[in-house]
């Protein structure tokens, strides 16, 4: 790893990368695609390895299998993705005709040895500073990153912040009851640790992707699952957002919108939505015709024990003022995360230079560009959750990569296509794809 020793600290490095998850590591995947050296590039993170946090989350919820997505990988182009490698792997021909239909779903366990070994190729540790960035400051030409401790870490020229979520959401009973009682694990929020054993009833709030994966691994081990959601079930959706925001023909007619309007689409796109895959298909509709999964639309008030110690949640249904009690053995609050907005380091962004934001998102530029703390020569860009307002399918890898080349062109200059360029790249995306390491 690289260490920034006070000797070096004057010295502005080309680009810093704030954040070491999975839209850091395609973010300098794009760059070093696009020929910056390694050595030009910093990453601050506090983990060891991209997809280090996510794990532990996705483990937490049962997750198995990742959002069906073509594009969902780590190689700077488009194609060809794992599908097509599987293709080639299995000479089969399923990987592919799964994806024309939204429905290849590769394995947690792939992504995680995909994105291990594109860092590798890439150079991705030589970059990595064991920091946690906590302050930005904004200088003329650079950017000044600050550690926990308010203790000068880095000098960047250009600054691209990848942070991720926010902390997750718990709704306020949730909060009240693990506070009361602090000791009594059966109220959790969706990453907790926790346990499912068969013949129980398990409450669970929220209705996204987590969601859903919680009521999977609760049928299928022999539980029962209560679903419940304040504004209904969407089910059928299977991306994050609508396929056409992952390209310049859905991009375009939402960047020209006004403000407004704007914001109302950007809702409309990225509001909770549960995937129909054919196994879950069939999972919900037994579990339906069994009793073994109940949807219901409402809104958790309370969590109380009652005298023999069981759980007693009170859930108020819409147009009605009547409490309803409904007894569980656990609940489970999978709703999601609060807005990017929320992030500690982009909240003290918004507080120190009065950045616009509307409604819940960071408003930027369709570059994901902050407006207010780019210069010429010297810009800062925010990736991931919190660039929606540029790309609505942020949060996917496929959002990830449409701004990570967008930022690229600032840094590499814009992409040419003539005979010489052609080749060079030609030759870093065969390396990419056949395993080798990048120069």
């Amino acid at each position: 790893m690289s260490e920034i020793t006070p000797e070096n600290q004057g010295v502005a490095v080309p680009v810093g990368i704030v954040g070491g998850g999975f839209a850091a590591l395609i973010a300098y995947v794009v760059l070093r695609f696009r020929g910056v050296p390694a050595q030009n590039i910093r990453v601050f993170s506090a983990d060891n390895s991209p997809g280090e946090a996510w794990l532990k989350m996705v483990q937490a919820i049962g997750q198995k299998t990742m959002r069906s997505e073509s594009i969902g990988h780590f190689f700077p182009t488009d194609s060809p993705g794992l599908a097509t490698l599987e293709l080639f792997k299995k000479r089969s021909l399923k990987p592919i005709i799964l994806s024309w239909f939204d429905q290849y779903r590769p394995t947690v366990e792939s992504i995680i040895k995909h994105a291990h070994e594109i860092a590798q190729q890439v150079h991705f540790w030589q970059s990595l500073v064991p920091a946690r960035i906590a302050h930005i400051r904004k200088t003329p030409d650079s950017f000044l990153l600050y550690n926990e401790k308010e203790e000068l870490v880095a000098r960047v020229n250009n600054v691209i912040i990848a942070v991720g979520h926010a902390d997750p959401v718990l709704p306020e009973p949730v909060k009240k009851f693990k506070e009361m009682y602090p000791q009594d694990s059966r109220v959790n929020g969706a990453f907790d640790e926790k346990q499912v054993q068969p013949g129980h009833p398990y409450l669970v709030i929220g209705d996204g992707l987590s969601a859903a994966t919680e009521w999977v691994r609760i049928i299928e081990s022999g539980g029962c699952v209560i679903a419940v959601s304040q504004k209904g079930f969407q089910f059928g959706q299977p991306l994050t957002t609508p396929r056409r925001y992952m390209s310049k023909r859905g991009l375009g007619p939402f960047r020209r919108k006004q403000t407004g309007a704007r914001c109302a689409e950007l809702i409309q796109a990225t509001c909770a939505n549960i995937p129909l895959y054919t196994g879950w298909k069939k999972i919900f509709r037994q579990a339906l015709a069994e009793g073994a999964l109940h949807l219901i639309q409402g809104n958790v008030t309370d969590i109380q024990k009652d005298s023999t110690n069981k759980l007693d949640i009170t859930v108020v249904r819409p147009g009605s003022e009547v409490p309803e009690i409904i007894e569980a053995d656990q609940v489970i609050a999978a709703t999601g995360f609060y807005p990017a907005i929320k992030n500690p380091l982009i909240a003290q962004l918004i507080q120190d230079y009065n950045l616009p934001i509307h409604d819940r998102f960071l408003v930027l530029k369709d570059d994901c560009c902050i407006e207010k703390l780019s210069t010429p020569g010297s810009f800062a860009a925010v990736l991931g959750h919190a660039s929606a307002w540029a790309i609505p399918c942020a949060d996917s890898f496929a959002g990830m990569k449409i701004g990570a080349r967008k930022i690229a062109d600032y840094v590499a200059g814009k992409e040419s296509w003539n005979a010489r360029e052609l080749a060079r790249k030609t030759n870093r995306w065969a390396a990419l794809v056949f395993g080798k390491e990048l120069v």
